[in-house]
């Protein structure tokens, strides 16, 4: 079983260096044990104790995510977070995002735009890779 980090812990406000070298497998099977036995839509490795820029958000890894652009009306979104459990926050965040990403074994470059939820739940974990965490 995956130990999420919860607040006031320190470690959530760190902020974790750009990936020089593939990701290891291990961070990549924490983060995918993470989602699946939490029943989350997505998770950032800093969340799970691991220094790296590398979020998992439905089925797909992305390594040094930038968001390149918000676009799109500014909607309030329900959120939660396993860092925060038991809470339920309201948001406001952009409908539309483009993001560019590395594979894990940093040999691709993607830049893919995102919309509605999805785009929501892009910009929570790209916030804990800035050490940000959810507040309303």
């Amino acid at each position: 079983m995956v130990s999420i980090i919860t607040y006031p812990d320190k470690r959530l406000t760190r902020i974790p260096p750009l990936c020089e070298s593939p990701v290891p497998q291990e961070v990549l099977d924490d983060l995918l044990a993470g989602v699946k036995e939490n029943n989350a839509l997505g998770l950032a490795a800093p969340q799970i104790g691991y220094n790296y820029r590398v979020i998992l958000v439905l089925g797909r890894f992305m390594v040094n995510p930038v968001i390149c652009y918000y676009m799109g009306l500014s909607v309030a979104y329900k959120e939660c977070c396993l860092s925060i459990p038991g809470e339920e926050f309201t948001i406001l965040r952009n409908t539309i995002v483009l993001v560019r990403y590395q594979s894990t074994d940093l040999k691709t470059l993607y830049e893919q735009e995102y919309r509605g939820h999805v785009s929501g739940v892009i910009q929570h974990e790209v916030d804990h890779l800035h050490g940000v965490l959810i507040n309303g």
